[in-house]
This record gives structure tokens, C-alpha cells and sequence, in this order.
């Protein structure tokens, strides 16, 4: 590897100081997308008014290209009982309630869907703990709008995760598992099932926990064994009216983190395929990274895979923001990453050693280009300097994949 080489870049925008050459061999621009939005027309844990007008209003003024809301499972069925408990109408559905609303509610630079969040439960002596959220998203701008199946998952305990990844697959969604570790260890996932699309690496529960850093290391270790889940920021909001940046730690904000989608177009179905294609970056919006690989001719970004010959070296480009000091841009190689993973006998967050190719301070914006050899599934990423039990100006990339 040779020495990377910092550039000009002035005024932070998509194309900051990028070669024609590098801007032409991959078209397309990115979208920033909040996936996992709670709303009062499907949640009774809301503060009432956070509608999905009330988030839309708030997507518009921060940029957002895309939303999805994602009620808990079952809750829209039971808004009408006396006590509003799911558990005193399980079973009810529906599971998408916002459907019509959020496409009638679309334009204006902002598309809006609904999925669902399979929110299951056991029963240990008598208290119910949930066993994992599971995010059900559609695929394209009309999935789901005929589907009116309520997903069965009481009585608690008899369904397990991989029930929930099974029932989304079943109506056609994407299936992302919800933060799969977490401070609150009762939302964790069971790990009872591996068929899931995706995992969700940032939530906006407390910034980038350490539950966050759990879940980045299952998907690391995922990426690292040669599987290809998408990877997820989203700010799991109850409340449209929270301040950005969050005032207290535990604060849902719209768009704190985001999923920023790289996209050809912005029609509602090009940006679910590009979420699909795992074409993304998790950032929240004090920190930012895009990755580009080139050989010859062509360049790749997040989520793409580009085919070498063994002994010529790729051009690896990395631009990167950070609002805060005490930051580095990092450029990490997965393969061989994982080292150990107790997900599946004991429920424990992967071990992962990823190399680290290139890191530099950074503090503002910057461009930095260095020269990789061999196969390599690259990653780049917004970190913090030093050891950490939460933070904000995190961001994360999807893989690049070198093969040769």
C-alpha cells in the first residue's frame, strides 16, 4: 500500500473537489433515507401527535429523501381496545396502517413507505420480554398495500426471531434486524435465525452505544464469513418534534443516524433498490465518509465489487467529514475479520480484528487516495480517536469488494 495523499476540498458537497473521471465512472448521487420512524397513526407509544404528516414536515426541513415507518407489530390492532394493550388484542393487525397516508404524503423531494417492526415476546415467569425487533420494509413503492395478514406472534414465547425474519420474507419485505445488541438487552435479538437482509448498525437510542458497536461487529464479522447484509442507520423516533442533534442521551431525532442511499434516481422504487443492494452509508449528521475504488476505467462505491488482476493495485478514494474533534478517517480490510462469533450458542457480539489499511486524524473535510493491492473487502468509516461507550460523528460505509 502507498501513502495516501490528502486533496483540496472545499465546500462540503457530493462532488467536493472529485475528478470528472471519477464522478462519470459511477452516475448517480446519494439520498439520505431514515428506515425506522414510529408514527401515531400506527403506535400507541408515541406522544400523540407525530403523525405522518408531522414527520414528513420535519424529513423535508432536514434534508431526508426517504421514510419509513415501521409501527410495532400488532400495536395499530389494539389502539381500540379499552387499555390499549397489545396484549389484551394480540393477533389484531393491521401491520401496515400508514400506507395510503405515507404514499398520498410523497413529492416535494421526499418519498415516503410503510413497513412494519415484528416486535416479538417470551414469557419468563410471568414477565414478557421481547425477544428481538425485526424490520419488515417493502421492496418497492406499492409493496404491502394489499397485504392485511396481522402477524401472529402471541401468545409470548411461541414465536421465535427467525419467525419474524420467516413472516417478512412470506409477504415479500426486506427483513433487517433492529438493533441486534443494545444497552436494553430485552430488545436484543434471539439469534434463533441467520436469513436476515440486513442489520441495523446504528440506532438513535444514545448515539453510537455500545450496543452499536455489538451489532457493528456481527455485521463486520457477516461481511468478514462472505455474506452481504445491508447495513442500517436509523434513528428508531417516536417524536417527530425532537431537536437535532438530540438534547439528552436517549433521544430519538429524525435522521439521527441516517441511511444514506446511493441512487441513479430518485423514484421511491430506485431508492428501495438501492437500499436492497446495500448501496449505503450509516452516518449520523456530524460526520459523513464515501469510499470509490478504481482500476482502469471503472470505479465502484459502497455495496458494488470490482475484479482485479492479482498483481495491479486498485486506487482507493476516500472523502470524509467530521464536525467534531478527536476523529480519524479509517480505511478497514474485513477479510478475515471474524475471529470469533458466540451469536449463535451463547448470544454473545462477535470478536472482530479488521486491518486497518490507512487512518488519518481528520477534523473538517478531506480527500484522501491510496493504492491497495490483492483481493480485499474494504470498508471505510468516521471513528472516534480513542475508546468509547457512546458518541456521535460516526460513519460507516458498506464494503467494496476487491476480487481478483
Amino acid at each position: 500500500m502507498k501513502g495516501a495523499q490528502p486533496l483540496l476540498c472545499l465546500g462540503w458537497a457530493a462532488a467536493c473537489a472529485q475528478p470528472v473521471a471519477w464522478r462519470d465512472a459511477r452516475p448517480g448521487h446519494w439520498v439520505a433515507a431514515d428506515l425506522h420512524v414510529h408514527s401515531t397513526e400506527g403506535s400507541n407509544d408515541t406522544d400523540g401527535v407525530s403523525g405522518v404528516e408531522a414527520h414528513a414536515q420535519v424529513a423535508r426541513a432536514r434534508g431526508l429523501g426517504l421514510l419509513a415507518f415501521t409501527d410495532h407489530s400488532n400495536a395499530a390492532g389494539s389502539m381500540d381496545c379499552a387499555d390499549g394493550d397489545v396484549e389484551s388484542c394480540p393477533n389484531q393487525g393491521p401491520e401496515f396502517p400508514t400506507h395510503g397516508i405515507a404514499r398520498a404524503g410523497s413529492g416535494a423531494g421526499l418519498e415516503m413507505v410503510t413497513g412494519v417492526e415484528l416486535s416479538l415476546v417470551e414469557s419468563l415467569e410471568g414477565t414478557l420480554l421481547p425477544t428481538g425487533h425485526v424490520g419488515c420494509l417493502p421492496r418497492s413503492g406499492a409493496a404491502f398495500a394489499s397485504e392485511t395478514r396481522a402477524f401472529v406472534d402471541r401468545p409470548a414465547g411461541t414465536i421465535p426471531g427467525s419467525g419474524a425474519l420467516d413472516w417478512c420474507h412470506e409477504v415479500g419485505g426486506l427483513a433487517i434486524v433492529n438493533h441486534p445488541f443494545a444497552l436494553a438487552p430485552w430488545i436484543e435479538f434471539d439469534w434463533t435465525g441467520d436469513d436476515f437482509d440486513g442489520l441495523e448498525i446504528y440506532n438513535g437510542g444514545s448515539g453510537f452505544d455500545m450496543g452499536d458497536q455489538e451489532s457493528l461487529r456481527a455485521w463486520m464479522c457477516d461481511v468478514a464469513d462472505g455474506r452481504q447484509p445491508v447495513a442500517v442507520g436509523a434513528s428508531d423516533s417516536h417524536m417527530a418534534s425532537a431537536p437535532s442533534p438530540p438534547e439528552v442521551v436517549g433521544q430519538q431525532s429524525l435522521g439521527w443516524p441516517s441511511t444514506w442511499l446511493w441512487t441513479e434516481g430518485d423514484h421511491v422504487d430506485e431508492l428501495l433498490g438501492a437500499l436492497a443492494s446495500g448501496r449505503t452509508v450509516g452516518a449520523d449528521p456530524w460526520a459523513w465518509v464515501d469510499l470509490r475504488v478504481r482500476a482502469g476505467g471503472a470505479a465502484v462505491g459502497p455495496g458494488d465489487s470490482l475484479r482485479q488482476a492479482l498483481d495491479l493495485p486498485v486506487e482507493v478514494r476516500i472523502e470524509a467529514r467530521a464536525s467534531q474533534a478527536g476523529r480519524v478517517v479509517e480505511l478497514l480490510d474485513l477479510r478475515g475479520a471474524c475471529v470469533e462469533d458466540g451469536r449463535w450458542d451463547a448470544g454473545t457480539a462477535p470478536i472482530v480484528e479488521p486491518q486497518v489499511l490507512f487512518s488519518a486524524p481528520i477534523e473538517g473535510e478531506g480527500v484522501w487516495t491510496v493504492e491497495v493491492e490483492g483481493a480485499r473487502t474494504l470498508v471505510a468509516r468516521v471513528w472516534p480517536e480513542e475508546p468509547f461507550h457512546f458518541a456521535d460523528g460516526v460513519a460507516i460505509s458498506a464494503p467494496i469488494w476487491v476480487v481478483t
